[in-house]
């Protein structure tokens, strides 16, 4: 029994797959217990159990295949594809030593313990091969991409994925950078599942600055997008996570830049030195037609209506009424498709429900016949000016030149001018 039992285990195992394969090759020849003779071209049952220390150990994994030898009784099966109800890849083969207990047809035909296969060499032989080398007290490593969550792209030299999405202090962090010493680090996520990530300060109660280049150098920011910062995107947007307002940055074309403040979809008020202090430029550039001032009304005035000042109120106005008044002070801005481009205002100050123009050009209305160069003032026509044609009485009542003829809705582009 002892001659057929060595014979019959015999077995050749081995793994042959470029990555460490779940399962080990077993391959041996079937003989008769009675009679040592192969069985040949027979079919057989098998069973494997992989037992844990000693010859007599607790199982740990049992599995059973069905196969048919050939002409010499041999058969190849793989251990770890066999019915069971284990998880072959849940052995912890580091766990001390493991037995292999075979039968066949419900015969015990041997058990001995598993050795190192090319793959567990192959491990082991990895542990005297380094890629990391020592520099001074660090250690670096050069040679080869590195990945932790993912295996590297062609084209990056280092990889860190992970699943954690959402705000840094309630979802976590797929990178945290700090030091045992402080309570202070630099965290890095993903923060949506649309592609939008994030870069947060931390310290132990909660978010604190970053700084970039505390010791000097410049900071480089590149976008592609270019474009109405509502149609193609921006290079650099400020603002507060889950807030409806923006401040954003981007190429409008080429050499073209802007900056442009959103709130909800749409333009919001970009203010500069709200608390005081100048703002200085070589050349300002407005792309506006007028420059208007806030005032108030009672009436409901409408783009391109002269208007004078309400003796009866400070700070209020009406549409003109009658020729040569000297208290014109000029257009309701926004006629004629003419958008201003500057305010003077002062808040809770010098507020008001009317814009009208104080410089610039503008489109009013107009009664009477006018070519380019006449000179308006108001007349008895409610809100609409005429040609100033009494120079003994336009002084003080001019509001502005005319730049062209009335255009098809008795409009006329007229430039500002009080005087």
């Amino acid at each position: 029994m002892k001659r057929i039992l060595t014979f019959l285990f015999s077995a050749l195992m081995f793994v042959s797959a470029a990555q460490v394969p779940q399962g080990l090759n077993y391959q041996a020849v079937a003989r008769n217990i009675s009679d040592g003779q192969p069985k040949m071209n027979t079919a057989i049952n098998v069973e494997f159990t992989i037992l844990q220390g000693s010859i007599n150990g607790t199982p740990i994994y049992t599995e059973s295949h069905t196969d048919t030898t050939n002409g010499f009784g041999l058969f190849t099966l793989t251990i770890g594809q066999g019915v069971t109800a284990d998880t072959f890849s849940n052995i912890d083969w580091a766990n001390g030593p493991k037995f292999l207990k075979v039968e066949i047809d419900n015969q015990l035909t041997g058990t001995t313990q598993l050795w190192s296969v090319p793959y567990s060499l192959a491990s082991d032989k990895a542990k005297s091969v380094s890629y990391w080398e020592q520099v001074g007290s660090s250690i670096i490593y050069t040679t080869k991409k590195t990945g932790i969550g993912i295996i590297p792209g062609n084209s990056t030299q280092f990889q860190i994925k992970g699943d954690a999405v959402g705000m840094p202090f309630s979802q976590g962090n797929i990178l945290n950078i700090g030091s045992n010493n402080s309570a202070g680090s630099l965290v890095v996520g993903k923060l949506d599942s649309v592609g939008n990530s994030f870069i947060q300060s931390a310290k132990t109660s909660g978010p604190s600055k970053i700084v970039l280049n505390p010791e000097g150098g410049g900071v480089e920011l590149k976008g592609l997008p270019e474009g109405s910062p509502f149609t193609n995107g921006n290079i650099l947007e400020i603002s507060r996570y889950n807030s409806t307002g923006a401040l954003v940055f981007g190429r409008l074309s080429q050499g073209n830049w802007y900056i442009q403040s959103a709130s909800g979809g749409g333009t919001g008020t970009l203010v500069l030195n709200p608390e005081g202090g100048n703002v200085s430029v070589p050349v300002l550039e407005v792309t506006g037609a007028d420059i208007i001032e806030n005032t108030n009304s009672t009436q409901t005035l409408l783009s391109g209506e002269v208007v004078v000042i309400d003796p009866s109120q400070p700070n209020y106005v009406h549409r003109c009424t009658k020729k040569y008044d000297h208290l014109a002070i000029g257009v309701v801005s926004g006629a004629g498709g003419i958008s201003h481009g500057m305010v003077l205002s002062q808040e809770g100050v010098l507020d008001g429900n009317v814009s009208f123009a104080i410089a610039g050009r503008v489109k009013v209305k107009i009664v009477g016949d006018v070519k380019p160069g006449d000179l308006l003032t108001t007349s008895n026509v409610p809100g609409h000016a005429m040609v100033a044609k009494n120079k003994r009485k336009r002084d003080g009542a001019i509001i502005g030149k005319a730049l062209a003829i009335p255009d098809e809705h008795g409009l006329v582009l007229m430039l500002v001018i009080a005087r």
